[in-house]
């Protein structure tokens, strides 16, 4: 593994540097102090090695001291600028292996989400599950900040375990992060891969940013002394630790398979223990078998395999939660090992491990990526022997099918134990096969212009390599239909609707007329429909002709199409217009987009007055003393025959206005001197003016209202015959009768004579 050569790097090239305290930092963009306890100086030694001797030579350097539980080192309490002085002072005796600094231990917490949640089928879990849920002897050790019971995980599943951060036998989990992970390892129902299996909680965490290498350390050789058989660490360092090796080396000895999340730190920075020789450390993958987000990047030389992440698991309180990131998927590698160790206890580490990495599926993304586990493969190496072929319960396609489409092959298949991969065949021949859970369904192909049948069959393996398969003929046609339209006539003016009329080829089954299904002529290749059509030219319509397999043959018209009919921007003399005699009217702005205009009619109280045909289009009606409403009507016809209407209403106005004279002389009164007569008019028009006449002459004209016109009786020679005439604003005229006066000329003039 290339855990092993990382390791014979780091003791080659940075010995000195680890000895006397790391003065040489990691190629990660994190400051020293974020990766180590400066603090804090972890001494390896001998077993023979005295450890106060140990500390006496440190000397004053030394603030205090402990042992390591389990192994053969102390931790030592030193200035942390002292800490290069302490290191070399340690090592200045004989029985030192080694003098560090410790390191931090994180997780890096990623956030769950329901929306995107992964499944643990993604790595086959459920078929995994079929050789049985785990055995209650069978231990594994969670390295987190814990384990609590939870609904899933009762009390009596979760041992008795060790808390070396407040170094006590109270394990629990305060976090609730470490009580995740062991619910995806052990727990009940559908959450839980390894249900019948125990967990051994190491409380190394006090939540899942902060830890130390010692506390790791010594919670992986605590496990290991109790017979764990998997020891699954949630937590990373990016900093080499021999101590954390030693631990590491000492747990395989005893036979257990330490198991390492990659980390969420987001750093490119190598994550320890996963380096470390024999550890199979575990990245993350979402449900389509893509590399997840949550794991860190461009670290992945000494990954082996993946799994799934952002798994839901029944929280303490009853309440789902959401567990994301590398933690999630070790968990899910840890409960298929533990299923493993359950089928065959006697199974070393190595051989499980060694399992798991052969039996996963490669990356569908990279070739370099991880594998990704398929624990139902692992259980058909370690499980009882399976003898049961497959069954094809359906191929997903129907006998006889016809189709002109690429068929898409999603069968049915169970297996006592799952299917391990599906082929598809077609007259024998493989062209496709499902290997992995998110392999999509198998495509296959019509042939290109041909009409005939393959069988297609599903072949279905199981892990054991059982087969069973399953047959199915379909009948492929991918040649189209023929269609012509016989009517209308290619070229044509029509009008909507419009009446079509095909012949299509004997093996349609269905036609079209711009959408409009068309009726089949009994014993006939003729279908006929009545359809709309949009205004203007070019292709007004196209017909589809469909056989049983949906192939499809067309037809277009091309043609000019006309059912909008003629406007007109205005119409003269305007609304409520008052209008004497003959009347002059006039339809402006007629238009026509397509076949133009054919002619205007007019039709005045309903009676037709006359017809137009050219531009601008104008005719009178006929005179007539009619005064009241006249309703006008313009007709617009265009050359296809539509029709449009435009309505107008004015005042006829014939008549003249009253009058009568308010006051005058009498009729054959006698009259000298100048004689005034006082007139009432009036019309709905308006009074243009009125006028006086004497014996047939107008003497006077007045034009505002309380009329009063004068005449000169002097000027008069002979009897005065006076009428007066009034006329409205249209030209219309009315008179009053007529009275007689007397001129008392002589008389006047005598007077006149006398003064």
């Amino acid at each position: 593994m290339y855990g092993g050569l990382l390791v014979r790097l780091l003791s080659s090239s940075l010995a000195a540097a680890l000895m006397v305290g790391l003065a040489v930092g990691p190629a990660s963009a994190a400051p020293i102090e974020d990766l180590l306890w400066p603090g804090r100086l972890v001494v390896g030694m001998l077993p023979t090695t005295d450890p106060a001797a140990v500390v006496n030579r440190i000397g004053d350097l030394a603030l205090g001291s402990r042992p390591v539980p389990g192994m053969d080192a102390i931790v030592v309490d030193v200035p942390p600028e002292s800490r290069l002085e302490a290191g070399e002072r340690a090592r200045a005796g004989a029985g030192i292996r080694f003098a560090q600094p410790d390191v931090r231990v994180t997780t890096g917490v990623v956030p769950g989400d329901a929306a995107t949640a992964g499944s643990l089928d993604t790595s086959r879990v459920t078929a995994a599950r079929t050789w049985g849920a785990g055995s209650p002897d069978t231990v594994v050790a969670v390295l987190g900040t814990g384990v609590s019971p939870a609904q899933g995980l009762p009390a009596e599943r979760i041992l008795p375990g060790r808390d070396f951060v407040d170094g006590d036998t109270d394990a629990s989990d305060e976090d609730g992060h470490g009580t995740l992970v062991a619910g995806i390892i052990a727990g009940g129902g559908d959450s839980g891969v390894c249900g019948g299996c125990r967990v051994l909680p190491v409380r190394v965490q006090d939540d899942p940013g902060s830890g130390t290498g010692v506390d790791l350390s010594a919670g992986i050789v605590w496990a290991a002394d109790q017979g764990a058989r998997v020891i699954m660490v949630a937590g990373t360092a990016d900093f080499f630790s021999y101590l954390m090796r030693d631990a590491v080396q000492y747990a395989q000895k005893k036979g257990a398979l330490i198991i390492d999340a990659a980390g969420n730190t987001g750093t490119s920075q190598p994550q320890h223990p996963g380096t470390f020789p024999g550890v199979l450390t575990v990245a993350s993958v979402d449900g389509a078998g893509r590399k997840s987000s949550n794991t860190n990047v461009n670290n992945g030389f000494y990954i082996e395999v993946a799994a799934a992440d952002n798994l839901r698991v029944p929280g303490a309180a009853g309440a789902d939660r959401y567990l994301a990131g590398s933690p999630a998927s070790a968990a899910v590698v840890a409960g298929a090992a533990a299923l493993a160790f359950s089928a065959r206890p006697g199974a070393t580490a190595a051989q499980v491990s060694d399992a798991i990495v052969a039996g996963a599926v490669p990356s569908p993304e990279r070739h370099y990526d991880p594998p990704i586990l398929d624990a139902a493969d692992l259980m058909s190496r370690f499980g009882a022997a399976d003898t049961v072929n497959p069954v094809v319960v359906s191929t997903g396609l129907t006998e006889g099918r016809i189709s002109a489409e690429p068929i898409t092959v999603d069968p049915m298949v169970t297996d006592d134990h799952g299917v391990a991969r599906v082929a598809v065949l077609v007259d024998g021949v493989v062209v496709g096969e499902r290997k992995t859970p998110w392999d999509q369904p198998i495509r296959v192909d019509a042939p290109a212009d041909w009409s005939g049948s393959r069988e297609i069959t599903v072949r279905a393996y199981d892990h054991a390599g059982n087969v069973a398969e399953k047959s199915t003929t379909v009948r492929f046609d991918t040649v189209a239909p023929t269609v012509s339209i016989v009517s209308p006539v290619r070229g044509s003016i029509v009008r909507n609707p419009v009446d079509v009329v095909v012949t299509a080829s004997p093996d349609t089954t269905r036609v079209l007329a711009s959408g409009v299904a068309m009726t089949r002529a009994p014993g006939t290749d003729t279908w006929t429909a009545t359809i709309r059509v949009p205004p203007g030219g070019g292709g007004l319509f196209s017909v589809d002709a469909y056989d049983e397999a949906g192939n499809i043959g067309s037809a277009n018209f091309e043609g000019w199409a006309d059912e909008q009919a003629p406007t007109a921007t205005g119409i003269s003399p305007a609304a409520n217009t008052r209008v004497r005699g003959a009347v002059t009217t006039t339809i402006s702005g007629v238009t026509d987009d397509v076949t133009g205009v054919a002619f205007a009619e007019l039709w005045a109280n309903g009676k037709r007055v006359g017809r137009d045909t050219t531009a601008p289009y104008s005719l009178k009606t006929a005179g007539g003393a009619y005064s009241g409403r006249l309703d006008l009507l313009w007709k617009l016809t265009d050359k296809a025959g539509n029709v449009r209407a435009y309505t107008r209403t004015v005042i006829a106005d014939n008549a003249g206005p009253t009058v009568s004279i308010t006051k005058a002389p009498k009729n054959r009164a006698r009259v000298e001197g100048t004689v005034a007569v006082s007139v009432k008019a009036s019309d709905a028009a308006g009074v243009a003016r009125v006028e006086l006449l004497v014996n047939g002459k107008v003497v006077a004209k007045d034009a505002t209202a309380g009329y009063l016109l004068k005449v000169q009786v002097n000027k008069q020679s002979k009897t005065m015959k006076v009428q007066v005439r009034a006329y409205d604003k249209l030209g219309n005229v009315k008179s009053t009768t007529t009275r007689t006066l007397v001129p008392e000329v002589g008389f006047s003039r005598g007077r006149c004579g006398t003064g």
